[in-house]
């Protein structure tokens, strides 16, 4: 799994996005999953904004549960 400072310092926007294409989810589904807003969601794909840990948490399970 990868470690909460590596998301940030790796394009944590892309990878926001990634998942979120690869399984087909909107901003405001994945904004539900996470417990966050849609604004949040494009703040972080645009990396203007960090993720907190927190939801970096939930994060991190929905990708460890993803199928290949």
């Amino acid at each position: 799994p990868i470690s909460f400072q590596l998301f940030l310092m790796n394009n944590q926007g892309e990878q926001i996005l990634k998942y979120r294409n690869d399984n087909y989810l909107s901003q405001n589904a994945l904004a539900d999953m996470l417990g966050t807003s849609r604004q949040h969601i494009s703040a972080w794909e645009k990396n203007k904004n960090r993720m907190p840990y927190e939801v970096w948490r939930k994060f991190s399970t929905l990708l460890n549960h993803q199928t290949p």
